[in-house]
């Protein structure tokens, strides 16, 4: 990530959207390792089933996380921009798509 800090020729909301698309990228990745953890089979540890809900929940967390990342570095851009809300700048129809997701 230290080179990254070099690219100053990118505008800061092109930074900020490659960002936000990379941490989307491991978001899928996560959410794969959620569906794995809740299809583990029993190990050999001991307590499996007692921690097996804990592996569930944590993978979510860490989803959840990342997603609020996502979400913070665009309201930074956000304020960089004024604090101008894109949902301001979105057609009614464009709204919609965003709410049936």
């Amino acid at each position: 990530m230290q080179e990254n800090c070099e690219r100053r020729e990118m505008a800061y909301e092109e930074q900020g959207e490659e960002l936000r698309q990379k941490i989307k990228e491991v978001g899928k990745l996560v959410k794969c390792f959620i569906d794995i953890s809740k299809n583990t089979t029993p190990s050999l540890y001991a307590n499996f089933d007692n921690n097996h809900s804990e592996m569930i929940a944590n993978a979510i967390l860490a989803y959840r996380h990342l997603e609020d990342a996502v979400m913070r570095i665009g309201k930074a851009m956000q304020a960089y921009q004024g604090g101008t809300s894109i949902l301001d700048k979105m057609t009614a129809e464009e709204r919609k798509k965003i709410s049936s997701r």
